[in-house]
């Protein structure tokens, strides 16, 4: 695997509006061409964005992604970080390029308001939120 010299989008984060729109532009980059390629990450979150030197970013840790046309997934297997899980992802149905999308609101979400949109004390709350809550508008915290 390649080394990559920067910083985690979780440890340095952006300090302006500005620089969450610049951040978001080039993660929706890197997403758009793994996407072309069939390649859905599934894991999409701060610690999985590099920011290097150059303020450049990299799209890590494809640990979890798959081909949309994979059936690699197992029945019943529950993948990815659960704070930025796309219902669809936490239900274990059929994925498509949307639920990186959702992950990246949630990201966007986190970045403008200093939180995430569900929190709770077990990861099956924060699940049943994703599903069946909304989340308090953004201007609500910022």
């Amino acid at each position: 695997m390649e080394f990559v010299d920067g910083q985690t989008l979780a440890a340095h984060r952006p300090a302006s509006l500005e620089g969450t729109i610049e951040i978001a532009k080039q993660i929706c980059a890197a997403l758009i061409h793994a996407h072309e390629k069939g390649i859905i990450h599934r894991d999409l979150k701060p610690e999985n964005v590099m920011i290097l030197p150059d303020e450049m970013l990299k799209l890590m840790d494809f640990g979890l992604a798959r081909s949309v046309s994979s059936r690699l997934t197992k029945e019943g297997q529950l993948v990815g970080t659960v704070m930025y899980m796309s219902p669809e992802q936490a239900l274990g149905e059929e994925l498509d390029g949307r639920t990186d999308l959702y992950a990246l609101g949630v990201m966007l979400y986190e970045l403008t308001t200093g939180q995430l949109p569900f929190q709770a004390e077990n990861p099956f709350a924060i699940i049943t939120q994703h599903l069946h809550a909304p989340p308090v508008p953004p201007k609500a915290h910022r």
